[in-house]
């Protein structure tokens, strides 16, 4: 099982939201994508939950970097979900769309395209 782990919204400033740490007293213990695709576009959306669920912030359609962990469950009967959405685990890869190397922006289709791949496409759109 993959939990988001961290979420790196690419703005100036660059904001972090990441399991475990505290925004303004509040823990954070989930981060969840709940965008939605469409048959014209795709809606990128994130929540950012704090311990009692309740929506610290959310992030929509913008650059982000994602960073997976992969988490194992042994047993669904014993499983604390607020201790598991806190686990660690090692980061999941995500693949590049174009060069298949790893990946670590997150386009708004929800594909990943690595920083070399995303550079060259933003060198071509400004010709």
């Amino acid at each position: 099982m993959q939990i988001i782990h961290r979420l790196t919204v690419v703005s100036n400033p660059t904001r972090v939201f990441e399991v475990g740490t505290e925004i303004d007293g509040r823990e954070v213990i989930e981060i969840k994508q709940v965008g939605e695709e469409y048959e014209d576009h795709i809606h990128s959306e994130y929540y950012v939950l704090d311990e009692n669920s309740h929506l610290i912030t959310s992030v929509e359609n913008a650059p982000v970097i994602v960073d997976y962990r992969q988490i194992v469950v042994h047993d669904s009967e014993d499983v604390d979900v607020e201790e598991l959405k806190a686990a660690t685990g090692t980061t999941a890869q995500q693949s590049c769309c174009l060069c298949e190397e790893a990946a670590e922006l997150e386009l708004e289709n929800g594909r990943f395209i690595c920083c070399t791949c995303a550079q060259i496409q933003g060198e071509l759109a400004e010709m």
